[in-house]
């Protein structure tokens, strides 16, 4: 995907890219990147062609486009803009109107309206945390391998990998609930009401509080 922001002469603007387990790998901005009209190419790792001359050659894409690995096929942009107030607005939304994002096979063409097609077969009422909530245990633990085939864990993340793989959950392998070890089983169904307490109780102390403000800067991502 080519992501692409205007010049904002000046003006403050952050494009955060947060892979699928809310890390940060790259900070597109006024502070990072600078204010000039940008074009940067997010591509899942190890995507080929590799060759940046082959790039622009193909794609036509501006000369100074910086490519971006993403490390998992997921990704959110947080994009913000800063604003002085509502007067300031339609200079904002000029500059809004200015990001975008647009697969590579359709760069230099006519902007197309994205068509989604929702699959019947999920629920989208339901909130998420309900859906998860209800899931029986094999559903959930079955789910969890499965999303770990396509976005694998950072590096950092061994000792919990390692923790997984005592009860059969190995990152790029399938994981049959209805086949492992009967007293893993029943641990793994007791987990959800032991971890939804813990949950509940960690939430207090998640974040410190200075300044009547509750700010949460290290218990997230890596």
């Amino acid at each position: 995907m080519v992501v692409s922001s205007p010049d904002t002469n000046g003006r403050y603007f952050l494009l955060p890219m947060l892979d699928a387990w809310t890390d940060v790998f790259a900070s597109l901005g006024w502070r990072t990147t600078g204010t000039q009209a940008q074009t940067f190419l997010v591509a899942p790792q190890g995507w080929r062609p590799d060759s940046r001359d082959r790039l622009i050659e193909d794609f036509k894409l501006p000369k100074e486009t910086q490519r971006i690995d993403a490390p998992t096929p997921y990704i959110v942009i947080a994009g913000r803009t800063k604003t002085d107030g509502p007067s300031d607005y339609d200079a904002v939304h000029k500059i809004q109107a200015g990001y975008k994002v647009t697969p590579l096979s359709q760069w230099g063409m006519p902007l197309r309206p994205v068509t989604v097609k929702i699959d019947p077969r999920i629920d989208m009422k339901t909130p998420p945390k309900k859906q998860v909530d209800a899931m029986p245990a094999g559903r959930y633990f079955t789910y969890a391998a499965e999303l770990l085939q396509v976005n694998p864990p950072h590096i950092t993340d061994q000792p919990m990998i390692d923790q997984l793989k005592k009860v059969g959950i190995v990152p790029g392998q399938r994981f049959d609930f209805d086949n492992i070890n009967s007293t893993i089983q029943r641990a793994l169904v007791s987990a959800r009401e032991d971890a939804q307490k813990l949950m509940e109780w960690a939430a207090l102390t998640l974040a410190r509080v200075a300044n009547g403000w509750s700010i949460n800067i290290h218990t997230m991502g890596v």
